[in-house]
């Protein structure tokens, strides 16, 4: 719009409406990787948010609800590399839609190996004279390393 001549006349009560749609800004769910030994239970698994804007995050931004992740491995399960799944579980806030989920891995390995006496037993080393060995715990035996 514009005016020749602004003399003749006086507007009044002008206003003007504007109407934006602004859409909900996409955050990634990550599963963060977990390591854990042989026939021990599974730790609780963790998740990272990222992809706040405007200096806003995880503390500030209204979020509200719990993520979580998930996997198949079980106490039972032989070492080598599970998938942890990324669930945006009950998350949500005002600004920001979940929907961008990053799977974890869950590393289970092997109970370290330990020599004693030339007998080489598996288990970790739970004080100088203790040794758990599977699901059994070993203790002041003189094939301990370190017995005195």
């Amino acid at each position: 719009m514009s005016f020749v001549d602004a003399s003749n006349y006086q507007l009044l009560g002008l206003t003007a409406e504007l109407k934006a749609d602004i859409a909900q800004v996409i955050l990634t769910v990550t599963a963060d990787n977990q390591k854990r030994y042989y026939r021990q239970a599974n730790p609780v698994f963790t998740e990272t948010i990222t992809g706040f804007v405007a200096g806003e995050n995880l503390l500030n931004a209204g979020v509200r609800g719990e993520a979580y992740g998930s996997t198949d491995a079980t106490i039972l399960s032989r070492p080598g590399s599970y998938l942890i799944r990324a669930n945006a579980g009950t998350l949500n806030a005002d600004n920001y839609l979940f929907s961008a989920l990053i799977d974890g891995t869950l590393e289970i390995v092997d109970i370290p190996l330990i020599s004693v006496n030339e007998t080489q037993l598996y288990g970790i080393l739970l004080s100088k004279n203790c040794l758990m060995h599977r699901t059994e715990k070993v203790c002041n035996s003189s094939n301990m390393p370190g017995y005195e």
